[in-house]
C-alpha cells in the first residue's frame, strides 16, 4: 500500500453529525446543536487492533492446541466403530466421514485460534475443546453401548 502524505490540516468548518456550521464552534470543535448526543466509542476509535497473544504467548498456545489436537485426534482413532449399518461397507464410509469431518474441523479451529480477531480467538478455543468433548463422549458411548 502506499504511503499517504498530509500536506496540510485544517480545523473542521462544520459538525460531524448534523453536518451544519451555524451551531458549530471550530476552536472547541463542539455543536450547541449536537452536544447532547452521545457518539458510541465504535465509531470514534474504529481502527482495528493487532493480535495480542496477552501474557501466555504463542509458541505456549500452539503447543496447547497440538496437544488438544492429538488428544481428540487419539480419542476418535481409539474410539471403536459405530456399527450402525449391517453392511461393514456402509460402517467403514461412515467412520472414514465422521473422521474427516472431525479433521476438517480441528484445522478450521486451528485458523480461528491463531486469527486476529480477539472474538474470533475465543470462538475457536470453544470450538476446538467442543471437538475435544465431542470425541471424548463418542468414545465414551460407543463403548457403553458395546459393554450393552
Amino acid at each position: 500500500m502506499r504511503n499517504i502524505v498530509v500536506n496540510k490540516e485544517y480545523t473542521a468548518s462544520r459538525c460531524e453529525i448534523c453536518h451544519q456550521e451555524d451551531c458549530f464552534d471550530a476552536l472547541s470543535n463542539t455543536c450547541q446543536r449536537c452536544k447532547d448526543i452521545s457518539v458510541p466509542l465504535a465509531t470514534v476509535n474504529s481502527t482495528k487492533k493487532q493480535l495480542d497473544f496477552g501474557e501466555i504467548g504463542l509458541v505456549p498456545q500452539i503447543i496447547c492446541y497440538a496437544v488438544v489436537s492429538l488428544v481428540t485426534v487419539y480419542l476418535l482413532l481409539a474410539s471403536p466403530p459405530i456399527n450402525i449399518f449391517q453392511n461393514q461397507r456402509f460402517n467403514n464410509i461412515f467412520d472414514l466421514i465422521f473422521g474427516l469431518i472431525f479433521i476438517f474441523g480441528l484445522v478450521n479451529c486451528g485458523f480461528l485460534c491463531f486469527a486476529g480477531d480477539k472474538s474470533k480467538n475465543v470462538l475457536g478455543w470453544l470450538q476446538l475443546g467442543g471437538f475435544c468433548f465431542m470425541a471424548f463422549a463418542r468414545c465414551f458411548l460407543v463403548k457403553i453401548l458395546q459393554s450393552l
